[in-house]
Formats: C-alpha cells, structure tokens, sequence
C-alpha cells in the first residue's frame, strides 16, 4: 500500500501534513476545482435519481404487499441509496463519484490521503445535512477560501483537487 493510498480516518483534529498543498506549483490542484465540483454534484444527482426511481419500483410494490406500512420507511430508503453511493465512490479506489470523476477532480484528505469508507460516509452524511439546511448557500463557503474548500470539507479535514490527468492537461496548455 503506498503512502496515498493510506485508509486511516482524518477529521482534521490532529497534526496534518497540510504543506503538500502550498507552494506556486499547488496552485494548480485547485484550479476551476469548485465550478467543476457544482457541476459533478448536478451529474450525481441524475444519476441518483435515476438510481432511486428504478430501486423504487419493486419498494413500491413490496410497500402495496405490505398494505402501506413499508411506505413509512421511504426516505430512510432513499438516504440509505444516497449515502451507499457517495460512500462506496468516495471511499473507493479513484475517491472520487461518478460525477467527480467526469470532471476529473478527486477528494483527498490534508494529508494527501485517498478517504477511507468511513470518512466517505461522514464527508456525505455532513454534505447533505448541510444541503438541508443551507441549500445552496453551502457553495458560498467555497468563495472565501483559496482551495475551494466547503464547511464538510473543513470538519471532515479534506480537499477537493483536479485528477492527475487533468493536472497534466493543464500543464500542457
């Protein structure tokens, strides 16, 4: 296992290498980072909807056979889809969702680390709880820092960064 592949946990309250993102060479991690964030966020949400609208059908019809009761657990069931995708991309082995990965950015902790499941699922849950709460007012937070960083990235002590591949496009221009 390499050194940025490291699965340990990091919620940023403890000592962190955070000097792997300074320097003039850092600036271009975060280049175009968070309007390329926005738009990997509306590319999953397609594709959790339409996640969620296939996986409905049999709850639909397992929630008539159960004379309405299941009906009562719909959004624990669409929580528990949501969560599971974000955790198992995050936590996965290009750290990044579908989404991220179209627009070649990726979510690494201050150390440099890919996030392991369980920072995956928290940096999720905190996302959306967040959403629910702030709508879109969330993405402001992104203006007022140099990396793009947003209030669940702060508590979950990530950052979000252009791919390796597009490092490399952006090199060569």
């Amino acid at each position: 296992m390499s050194h940025k592949d490291n699965p340990a946990i990091s919620l940023g309250l403890g000592n962190t290498r955070n000097d792997i993102y300074e320097g003039p060479q850092a600036a271009i991690l975060f280049e175009g980072v968070l309007a390329r964030r926005v738009v990997a966020h509306i590319l999953d949400l397609i594709a959790l909807f339409i996640i969620c609208a296939v996986l409905s059908v049999p709850f639909f019809i397992l929630g008539i056979l159960t004379l309405g009761l299941l009906f009562l657990f719909y959004g624990l069931f669409i929580a528990a889809i949501v969560l599971s995708y974000i955790t198992l991309s995050l936590g996965g082995e290009n750290s990044a969702t579908p989404g991220m990965r179209a627009m070649q950015i990726e979510l690494r902790t201050l150390d440099g680390y890919r996030p392991s499941r369980s920072l995956a699922f928290i940096h999720g849950f905190l996302f959306f709880a967040f959403q629910a709460v702030a709508t879109p007012f969330i993405l402001l937070f992104g203006l007022f820092n140099a990396r793009g960083r947003l209030a669940h990235d702060f508590l979950c002590g990530t950052v979000m960064v252009n791919t390796p591949e597009r490092i490399d496009r952006l090199v060569r221009r």
